[in-house]
Formats: structure tokens, C-alpha cells, sequence
């Protein structure tokens, strides 16, 4: 029988590296499912921060139009012992700034790929948590949009974690190109909607009976798509038109409904099922 005083630092360091790597492989797992609508992204970014090791993460979508942020999942599991200084916003642009504009989906931005080594912001956070590394993973990085991970690190990473980065990335990426149709707007709209929930009145209900926004035939049967879950594509099929003339149909619906952008009519759409049904479970085809 060997007890554990005669296995070596070696044979630990392998053991606890496989166990590292049986976290790595579950969590893409979650990570594929939840792109597809069967697990929970937060549960998923969740598992998939704990299997790189990293203390805290943010997913974090950026509109390069005006640098507005947006916060698709959070991983802080320390937040409530971090002294006033939760992970809530992203660093990524405030270290990297207009050098990310140039980002790869599929890279990675180390700490000391920074144009500005010591930024001031990164530092005190770092400094009242305890972490020591910070990178940012690029998921996608289009003409309007860029989605990126960015990890905290206690520790400084082995060159086993580097490369365990490097080549989990491309699955996490490929896999975040192909993911369902619409799932990260209506994830979006979801914490929107329990937002307000909890603090503003209901909103108007779009496709209400009365029809109050006043809605063509053709307008109304694509806010329908919208509510049930598809997208520009999935409506356009489902009704028969191209994809152009959705899309010129929803500017007209974003006049008449005062809304800006696709996720804040979905948003209204949610919000009006949720008002009338007095549920909080929706189902989309």
C-alpha cells in the first residue's frame, strides 16, 4: 500500500495536471452546450474560468462604434471578500485601448502585450485582490462588435497554463463563431428584463391585442418571430422574404416602437410576454 508521504512532487504534479485537463475537456463541453441552448452560460463561463485557473473572468461584448460594453457573463466568486472591488467592468480596454482594434478572433492579449505596462486601473485592482496576471481571450472581433474573455490570475501562470490557453482557445472561439442563432441577445434581454423588473414599471405591450404601436401585418408577424426566439434569418424563413426585407421591415418597427437597436425590441417583446402570461418561463422554437 503507498501512502501519500512516498508519492514524489512529480507524480502530484502530473496527477493534478490530469485533473486539470478533466476540468479543461467538461468545461468546453458545458461551454458547446450552453452556445446551443442547453446548459446556462453563466454555469458554463463559470466551469470554464475554474478550468483555466483563473479566480475571476468577464465575457464582454464591445461596440466599436462608441465603446459602449456590454456584460454577457460574470465569474467572481471572491466578490464579496474583494474590499470594495468586485470584477464588474471590463479592464480589457483600458489596458489594451485602441491596440485591441486590431485583434484576431482566436488570440490572446497578455498582460505584457499592453502598450501602457503599468496602467494605473489594472494595477489598483490588481493590488486590492490579490491577483498577479491578467490576459484577454478574443472570441470574435467583427466591424461592429468584439467579444473577449478576460481572466484574473492569483498566481503567475506556468508555461503548462500558457500552453493549455493557447490551445483551448481556438475550440472556444470556433465553437462561440457557431453558436444558435440569437442566444446571446436574448441572454442579454433576460438580465434587462430582471432589471427591471425590480425596479421600473412594465413596459408597453408591443403585440398587445390592440395593436398600440400600430404595426403592419407584415411587422407584426416578424415581432412574433422575434418574441418566439429566431432571428433575422429564421423570420425571413419562416415568412417567406429574403433577409433584406425583414431587416427593412424592422427599421420602420423600430420608429413606430421607439426602440434602437434588435436587443431592445427584444427586450420589449420579452418583457410584454412576461406581463401578460405572469410568467417568467418562456419557451422559443
Amino acid at each position: 500500500m503507498v501512502s501519500d508521504g512516498d508519492i514524489g512532487p512529480s507524480v502530484r504534479s502530473e496527477v493534478a495536471a490530469g485533473l486539470q485537463q478533466a476540468q479543461i475537456v467538461s468545461a468546453i463541453a458545458t461551454w458547446c452546450e450552453a452556445l446551443h441552448g442547453s446548459a446556462s452560460i453563466d454555469a458554463a463561463f463559470a466551469d470554464l474560468c475554474e478550468g483555466l485557473g483563473a479566480e475571476a473572468g468577464l465575457l464582454m461584448r464591445t461596440r466599436r462604434t462608441d465603446g459602449h460594453q456590454t456584460r454577457i457573463a460574470q465569474h467572481d466568486p471572491g466578490a464579496e471578500r474583494s474590499f470594495g472591488r468586485p470584477l464588474r467592468l471590463s479592464l480589457a480596454e483600458s489596458v489594451f485601448g485602441q491596440a485591441l482594434d486590431g485583434a484576431r478572433a482566436g488570440t490572446i492579449w497578455h498582460e505584457a502585450d499592453a502598450p501602457e505596462p503599468s496602467d494605473p486601473f489594472l494595477r489598483e485592482f490588481q493590488t486590492a485582490r490579490g491577483f498577479r496576471e491578467f490576459c484577454v481571450l478574443v472570441l470574435a472581433s467583427g466591424a461592429t462588435e468584439r467579444d473577449v474573455i478576460e481572466l484574473h490570475f492569483r498566481d503567475p501562470r506556468s508555461e503548462r497554463v500558457h500552453a493549455t490557453l493557447a490551445a483551448v482557445l481556438p475550440t472556444v472561439a470556433r465553437t462561440w463563431a457557431t453558436r444558435q442563432f440569437g442566444i446571446i441577445s436574448r441572454d442579454v434581454a433576460f438580465r434587462r428584463l430582471d432589471a427591471a423588473a425590480r425596479g421600473a414599471a412594465a413596459p408597453a405591450a408591443i403585440l398587445g391585442p390592440m395593436n398600440p404601436a400600430r404595426l403592419s401585418r407584415c411587422e407584426y408577424r416578424i415581432c412574433l418571430c422575434l418574441s418566439r426566439g429566431l432571428s433575422v434569418r429564421g423570420a425571413a424563413s419562416e415568412l417567406g422574404i429574403t433577409e433584406t426585407t425583414v431587416r427593412s421591415h424592422l427599421r420602420s418597427i423600430y420608429a413606430k416602437t421607439q426602440t434602437a437597436s434588435q436587443a431592445e425590441l427584444l427586450f420589449r417583446l420579452i418583457g410584454t410576454r412576461v406581463v401578460e402570461t405572469g410568467s417568467a418561463t418562456l419557451r422559443y422554437a
